[in-house]
């Protein structure tokens, strides 16, 4: 770096700088022209702006590293996924505040996606055993709401499945909110009332002949009482036996957040093999605060801890953070 005059970059060529070095994620060409040696300047001005010491910036070494660092973070092909459930927009007991904030979060990160799992409105009604008085707005307002919200983010949405507080307005009217919000979206060809099958293929081959990853997902709502996590985790895990082939099983409504890893014997007669393929299942968490009717029938507090589910993009991999 010696004997180069070190130039002064304005706030606005930084952050066009930080834009490109954003744009050029996931593209080679992009990424080789961003972190060349002609932007070494700006390089150097982005790297005291995310906290680095002005004095280590001088040093060749340093800022090479850097840059390799910064490469291998824009070829990343992993994506994150975020399981929604059992939201209860409307409920007096709904946590707006973490929910805004979680909205606003994933629409600024890359490479993140969204399966929505039903009960994402309260939605009580005449007839259901919640209180419709108790409700922060109305029914037809949660269902305008809750679209206005994921508007920004519905080219992040893998699908979307019925819950049961949605079901109660087709019981009585015929209605089906989810379906109603994802067609207000676009995205009626990404909803199914009950079961919802993806099969995610994306990365790139790792060199060695492998192909690209391949992910099996079976999302529904869930079914059962309020019970003990041991039995909601007992039910999960018997349904997922059910389900050949699949890689994880995403399911809500018990509002339970638990990740686990059975397994299944498999029996290969081409390659005279006996193995065990594990597979996952999530339980999404909800977005309620204890109180109304989970109080009054002695139900245990709910619990809130967001999900993201990793994929690797170079070679299969799932990993769930909580």
């Amino acid at each position: 770096m010696e004997g180069k005059e070190k130039r002064v970059y304005t706030d606005d060529e930084l952050k066009r700088y930080i834009e490109l070095l954003q744009d050029a994620k996931k593209d080679p060409q992009k990424i080789e022209e961003v972190l060349s040696f002609e932007n070494t300047g700006l390089f150097q001005a982005y790297l005291i702006k995310i906290g680095v010491s002005p004095e280590l910036t001088e040093y060749a070494a340093v800022v090479e590293r850097a840059r390799r660092k910064v490469k291998k973070i824009l070829e990343n092909n992993d994506i994150k996924i975020y399981p929604i459930s059992d939201v209860h927009l409307g409920a007096a007991e709904h946590l707006t505040a973490e929910w805004d904030n979680f909205c606003k979060r994933i629409l600024e990160e890359p490479n993140s996606h969204i399966i929505l799992g039903g009960d994402l409105l309260n939605n009580s009604t005449r007839s259901s055993v919640a209180d419709i008085f108790e409700e922060t707005m109305r029914p037809r307002e949660q269902k305008r709401r809750m679209a206005e919200m994921l508007k920004p983010l519905k080219d992040k949405i893998l699908c979307a499945v019925n819950g049961n507080h949605e079901r109660r307005s087709g019981k009585d009217a015929d209605d089906d909110p989810t379906y109603d919000i994802m067609c207000k979206l676009d995205l009626e060809h990404l909803y199914r009332e009950n079961m919802a099958f993806l099969c995610l293929r994306f990365g790139k081959k790792d060199g060695c002949g492998s192909k690209n990853p391949t992910y099996t997902f079976v999302v529904t709502h869930g079914a059962g009482g309020g019970g003990s996590t041991g039995s909601a985790v007992n039910r999960g895990e018997k349904f997922g036996y059910v389900v050949d082939g699949m890689d994880c099983l995403v399911l809500g409504h018990t509002h339970k957040a638990y990740t686990t890893q059975p397994s299944k014997i498999s029996i290969d007669l081409q390659n005279n093999k006996v193995s065990l393929k594990p597979f996952k299942v999530v339980s999404m968490t909800s977005w309620l605060a204890y109180g109304g009717y989970a109080a009054r029938a002695m139900l245990t507090p709910s619990s809130y801890v967001p999900q993201e589910i990793i994929l690797r993009g170079n070679r299969k991999e799932m990993k769930v953070i909580m």
